[in-house]
């Protein structure tokens, strides 16, 4: 569980630092793909480091979420509903099912969440900007991780699955912008 948030955090590092990166030294995507032949998506990829790039960014962003449910359910069943995956813990199994339904039920309002982010992004990128959605977003999945010590300390139900939810916002940023890069 350490672990597991340990490697969103190396993920947004790097993911961070492959999109200063692409931003800065890729050129703009200009292959086009009329009149090619059905090898034509493997020749974007040899030509055009930019894709290569993004899909990186998406892999990194997936195995972040990934890691982050598993901290996320874990969090939620042990540390603010106390359960223990111990099934010879009668009780404290039911608190850990417990739990780890709340955070289910949390990463299914993620998800609806990640989906009207998607939706308003077009919006949002007139009137911002892609770089400041891309800050905006990055800073509200760093500090989104931080606050686990406080839920933590005051035991929140409500809390920890707010806590939860609110991360679909930046992972459909992430998941999502770096394709109006090209």
């Amino acid at each position: 569980t350490k672990a597991s948030f340990l490697i969103a955090i190396v993920v947004v590092v790097l993911s961070v630092g492959l999109t200063c990166r692409m931003a800065k030294e890729q050129p703009a995507f200009k292959y086009r793909l009329e009149g090619r032949s059905h090898h034509a998506p493997l020749q974007v990829l040899k030509e055009d480091r930019t894709l290569i790039c993004i899909y990186l960014i998406q892999a990194l962003g997936w195995g972040g979420w990934i890691a982050l449910q598993i901290y996320g359910t874990h969090f939620a069943a042990e540390e603010i509903f106390g359960g223990s995956p111990d099934p010879r813990n009668v009780k404290g199994n039911l608190r850990y099912v417990e739990g780890g339904r709340a955070a289910g039920v949390a990463m299914a309002k993620s998800t609806v969440l990640m989906l009207l982010t998607t939706v308003a992004l077009p919006v949002l990128r007139q009137a911002f900007g892609v770089r400041f959605i891309w800050g905006a977003a990055l800073l509200m999945g760093s500090w989104g991780l931080t606050l686990s010590a406080p839920i933590r300390a005051t035991r929140a139900v409500q809390g920890v699955q707010t806590w939860l939810a609110l991360f679909g916002v930046p992972f459909a940023v992430h998941q999502v912008l770096p394709y109006s890069l090209v």
